[in-house]
């Protein structure tokens, strides 16, 4: 499957504000985070079940960060009203972390 997000199976809402944006481009899915004190969250409801996700991300950081700071990026894929899926690609300091979640625990993670 290619979901292609100005003309797939969508639906997706776009959204801007003071604090972020999220728009089809191109046939993928931008988010955009202007406010580092704030995350953003985006979705799109799939009719087909897809087998993987292709993720582009840049990260633009203006000043050393310290430990345990740094930005996050996570895909997560819900059925019934839980995380049945997630990946967690982090910066931490001066390290690039990408996780999987392997469980329900919050602690329960793969390091890829």
């Amino acid at each position: 499957m290619n979901e292609e997000f100005e003309s797939g199976t969508g639906p997706f809402w776009p959204f801007s504000d003071d604090a972020g944006s999220g728009a089809a481009e191109g046939g993928a899915l931008r988010i955009t985070n202007r406010d580092p004190e704030f995350s953003i969250d985006s979705y799109a409801d799939l009719e087909t079940v897809a087998d993987s996700v292709f993720v582009a991300t840049e990260l633009k950081i203006t000043e050393p960060l310290q430990a345990q700071e740094g930005p996050a990026l996570a895909i997560s894929r819900w059925e019934a009203e839980e995380i049945d899926l997630e990946y967690q690609f982090m910066v931490d300091g001066e390290t690039a972390f990408l996780f999987e979640t392997t469980g329900p625990d919050p602690d329960d993670v793969r390091l890829l």
